[in-house]
């Protein structure tokens, strides 16, 4: 008896074993599909609560009173509407508030109360950078690596690009027997800014993770923004108003103020415009991409809005036109805006040394800094069409390629959370 308990023992264990990893496995088996379905359930509320989110953020960004950080938090909702990663939602959350303390700010009309508005505005800004950690020390770090990384690619590049332009320049030049030296300096100046914008923006490109570097541009962008808003040049919109009505009466309207208010209230036709930019030279036309303004008429007079050191001939052909139809008061605003622009993003040669990036900060983006900003959507002209040449689409190129969002990005199709749904 003794002898079979010794032999049976290890056959006894081995099917104990056996029916306990049965059992196991069945119940496994029964209960996997309803943890599954629990996971499955939980992954769709929280899809749904954050899409909700998503367009509670939207109405508020609709709902502020019209300013250029409209353009900026659209371009953060753009970003936030990709796959989720984990620290997007609070992102967003710290988005909203932040969009709640603009709509405080910008909507004040007691004076007394701006200083503590404005705290309260800074403060939801602080917030939102930490949570998004694009000023944290790791950031300034790889950021001050690659400034310098891309600096001396952009000397480099921008010798390059100036010998190659200089020797089309010359070749040119050759071609219709002009003056050699005046076509190679344009081609060498061209060909260094060209090359250089290669150089320096490639590195951020490739290195950088691209919806951080979306986020950090939205947020750099509101910062410069919200930076004007404290300083003493700061005036409200509604100001600037005021201030063009008083011009339109005079300039425009003869002192009749009937007639202004029938300009404010009847509908009225703008044009969006692109021209071939000429750059330095008028040789340059059609190289060097296009220059993108609005074109207002009132009355018998045009008037542009546009990004420019100097004003664009309105008389002459336009490459590419979008027309829209407004009532006077949306041209009014529009106005303001581009008189407020001014103190933020003038055309100066500072500004151009300093902040201007083909493709993601220039005369394109300035038109939909005014049309976003003024709750229109932004305009469907494009930095690079079929009819450009063989150079102009290769500036046009590597003018977008390295922008952090896409061309489209604002277009209605994209901004609308009707279809969204991550993955």
């Amino acid at each position: 008896m003794d002898q079979f308990n010794l032999h049976s023992a290890p056959i006894i264990a081995t099917f104990t074993a056996n029916h306990a990893i049965s059992q196991l496995s069945l119940a496994i088996y029964t209960l996997y599909p309803h943890y599954m379905d629990l996971i499955a359930t939980y992954h769709t509320m929280h899809t749904e609560a954050y899409q909700t989110k998503l367009r509670r953020f939207s109405g508020k960004i609709e709902r502020l009173p019209n300013h250029e950080i409209k353009y900026f938090l659209l371009l953060l909702l753009t970003t936030l509407k990709q796959q989720p990663k984990p620290y997007f939602h609070a992102v967003l959350e710290a988005a909203i508030e932040l969009t709640d303390q603009c709509h405080a700010f910008l909507s004040l009309h007691d004076t007394a109360s701006l200083d503590s508005a404005l705290q309260k505005l800074q403060k939801s800004y602080h917030a939102l950078v930490k949570i998004a950690g694009t000023n944290s020390i790791q950031t300034q770090l790889v950021q001050g690596i690659l400034n310098i990384g891309g600096a001396l690619a952009a000397l480099v590049l921008g010798i390059l690009g100036g010998l190659i332009g200089g020797f089309s320049g010359l070749i040119r030049a050759g071609a219709r027997l002009e003056n050699p030296f005046k076509h190679a300096l344009i081609g060498f100046i061209t060909g260094f800014f060209v090359g250089a914008m290669i150089g320096f923006r490639a590195p951020k490109k490739w290195f950088k993770e691209e919806t951080f570097r979306q986020i950090k541009y939205t947020l750099d962008g509101l910062w410069r923004s919200l930076n004007h808003l404290a300083s003493s040049q700061y005036q409200p919109l509604n100001r600037h108003i005021d201030e063009l009505k008083k011009r339109l009466l005079s300039e425009y309207f003869n002192n009749n103020q009937d007639a202004l208010d029938q300009f404010l209230d009847s509908p009225q036709t703008y044009q969006i415009l692109t021209f071939n930019a000429r750059f330095i030279s008028d040789a340059l036309r059609g190289y060097v991409g296009h220059h993108a303004l609005i074109k207002l008429t009132i009355g018998d007079k045009d008037l542009a809005l546009e990004f420019s050191l100097g004003g664009s001939n309105l008389k002459q052909s336009a490459a590419q036109c979008e027309n829209r139809q407004v009532d006077g008061r949306q041209l009014l605003s529009m106005m303001a805006l581009h008189e407020h622009l001014q103190a933020t993003h003038a055309c100066t040669k500072q500004f151009i040394a300093t902040r201007m990036k083909p493709g993601e900060t220039d005369c394109l983006s300035y038109v939909n800094l005014i049309l976003t900003g003024t709750n229109q959507a932004p305009t469907r002209l494009k930095r690079l069409t079929d009819q450009d040449s063989l150079a102009g689409k290769m500036v046009g190129f590597f003018a977008t390629c390295f922008s952090p969002f896409p061309q489209t990005a604002l277009h209605p199709q994209n901004t609308s959370l009707e279809n969204w749904a991550p993955d």
